[in-house]
């Protein structure tokens, strides 16, 4: 069997995203070249058991680093099993071929640390010197410093979640709120973006009930993520805490034709981040689509920017916002060039949610400039919301820092059954046209 191919994106110019002369191009464009015939790694053959009793993390371990290579190999979990796995690391050149399910070992007591990763136990927007930490407990599956990976099948991958959601309401919150480990985590994702990962490739699986977030990535460069279902069996942030679908930051990637049920957010942009599509997209119970002025650490004075960004073609049904952005005053950082169109939305709780004052926050400004820290200020502009139609308990908000405004809003076609007007603060030049309620009127 050959390996999957490399994913190799060619950018489209900006035009092609944002609506010029090449508007009908796509704005990545996606080839798979065909590759070298390799042989399949059976775990079977690496003594795994697949029977949901015996733990199979060496034999999977095993299969990796026996496909791994200059040539690459297939990994084949075979249908019809389930495979109870510890952290198990995902090397360059490998297909994932999961046909079986895997199902995550069950004790948190046990779960290792890793040893060159901390996590922050701290609250957000402190200086970095101020942070404290601990060890990160490593993702189930994970790659970093690696290339041309592939994951696929129709096997579904068992966080077991909900035996870690409870502990984010227990002592030590902060700990329990930031080092849970992912399900599916390509590059590390703290202290530093020290650890890339390109050209990958994830379609067909499950990915149900992270402890923390779902799928995420960071120093990705080159990745199309296709037909992937994120489901949590808690709805909503109280019962499925911190569950991100997909929480990415990189350049170069496309996620298309997924689900996701989740408790937070549904597509989280983190910075720096640049030339991302996501289009055909379903979110449910949690957050909406959503560019994220957030460092690395939460640590106060840092950020990045996020730009060039669409999202084409939406249904987001009980979630607790559709079209957003979100920071916090303490960090830096820049939201442009972003595009929302063709978004349906029904029973949301804002339709449109744009706030450096994090996603809640709705007082005057007096009382913005109040809560307002010297040290940061995320800026937000050349934003386009186009075609949102469906039903939302209010339109929402434009929240934005007296000393640096939005400003470049152009919305048209944003018509909502809703009850009351947007709430707006420090936006400039924003442009609406055939919207009801009318924006910041």
């Amino acid at each position: 069997r050959g390996r999957w191919p490399s994913v190799v994106v060619v950018h489209g110019d900006s035009d092609s995203v944002f609506g010029g002369p090449s508007m009908y191009l796509l704005p990545l464009l996606v080839t798979l070249a065909t590759s070298l015939e390799t042989n399949d790694c059976n775990v079977l053959d690496f003594g795994a058991k697949g029977d949901n009793k015996t733990e199979d993390t060496k034999a999977v371990q095993d299969a990796i680093h026996q496909c791994a290579g200059v040539n690459g190999g297939v990994v084949v979990l075979p249908s019809g099993l389930n495979f109870l796995l510890r952290p198990v690391l995902i090397l360059s050149h490998t297909t994932l071929q999961i046909d079986g399910n895997i199902t995550a070992w069950p004790d948190h007591i046990t779960w290792p640390n890793s040893t060159t990763r901390v996590c922050p136990t701290t609250p957000y927007g402190l200086p970095r010197d101020k942070i404290q930490t601990a060890p990160q407990l490593e993702s189930l599956l994970s790659a970093g410093n690696s290339t041309n990976i592939t994951i696929r099948g129709e096997g579904v991958i068992d966080g077991q979640g909900w035996r870690w959601w409870p502990l984010r309401w227990r002592p030590p919150g902060d700990y329990w709120h930031n080092c849970r480990p992912s399900l599916l985590e390509f590059g590390r994702r703290a202290p530093f973006y020290d650890s890339g990962v390109s050209n990958i490739h994830v379609s067909g699986i499950t990915l149900k009930d992270s402890p923390f977030w779902t799928f995420s990535a960071r120093m990705m460069d080159g990745a199309l993520i296709d037909n992937v279902k994120v489901y949590t069996t808690g709805c909503g942030y109280n019962e499925a805490p911190n569950t991100d679908g997909f929480n990415i930051q990189g350049q170069n990637i496309i996620i298309q034709n997924c689900r996701v049920r989740n408790g937070d957010d549904c597509v989280p942009i983190m910075p720096p981040t640049r030339n991302v599509t996501v289009r055909n997209i379903t979110c449910e119970c949690g957050n909406g689509l959503v560019p994220i002025v957030w460092p690395a650490m939460s640590a106060s004075g840092e950020g990045g920017d996020i730009q060039d960004v669409l999202f084409d073609g939406a249904y987001l049904e009980n979630t607790a916002m559709a079209v957003a952005v979100k920071s916090l005053p303490e960090f830096v950082g820049r939201v442009m060039n972003t595009t929302w169109r063709d978004i349906r939305i029904k029973n949301v709780a804002q339709a449109i949610m744009i706030n450096v004052y994090n996603q809640n926050f709705d007082k005057g400004d007096s009382k913005l400039r109040h809560v307002r820290s010297e040290v940061g200020i995320s800026t937000i502009s050349s934003i386009k919301i186009q075609n949102v139609t469906g039903s939302a308990a209010s339109p929402g908000k434009i929240n934005c820092d007296p000393d640096m405004p939005c400003k470049d809003i152009d919305m048209v076609d944003v018509n909502v059954q809703t009850h009351g007007t947007y709430t707006c603060h420090n936006v400039m030049n924003i442009n609406s046209t055939r919207c009801q309620p009318k924006p910041c009127a």
